[in-house]
């Protein structure tokens, strides 16, 4: 096969001390924690919530997925801290900045379903300069900032 680049990503895997444990998903090798896709809660263990990148939901492990992720956990751990369901759920967003060029980039934003979930007011599969100012400078300072401040 020809080819003019070659980016080899080794797979992702859970921490050695997540894979050895009970809360590990024993149908997965890669040792992620067993949770319900929609509300993180632990199929087994349910005073336990896992999301990000040590889940086996099955969704790209990137910022914009943990931060609509972590809202719904949230919710369900004060629901059953007050012994109350919650109905928040998780719909599989995330986003996926794609570099097509230097200084042009699209934003991929779907859903369990793969269905795009556009979230700015234009078409976002047109690679775009802005699109890249987003991805360079504003989405760093809102990581940093906001997102792990939990303000956002």
């Amino acid at each position: 096969m020809k080819f003019d680049l070659c980016h080899a990503v080794p797979p992702q895997s859970a921490p050695d001390f997540v894979k050895q444990s009970p809360l590990a998903d024993p149908a997965q090798p890669l040792g992620w924690i067993e949770v319900g896709a929609f509300t993180f809660q632990h199929t087994r263990f349910p005073n336990v919530f896992a999301c990000g990148d040590v889940s086996n939901a099955p969704t790209s492990k990137t910022g914009a997925a943990i931060r609509k992720q972590v809202p719904v956990v949230v919710q369900h751990i004060l629901a059953l801290t007050k012994h109350t369901q919650s109905t928040a759920q998780y719909d599989g967003y995330t986003a996926c900045p794609i570099p097509t060029e230097y200084g042009k980039l699209m934003l991929a934003e779907f859903d369990y379903s793969n269905k795009p979930k556009m979230t700015f007011p234009f078409d976002q599969t047109v690679p775009r300069w802005t699109m890249w100012i987003l991805k360079k400078y504003l989405l760093p300072w809102l990581y940093w900032n906001r997102i792990l401040t939990g303000k956002a």
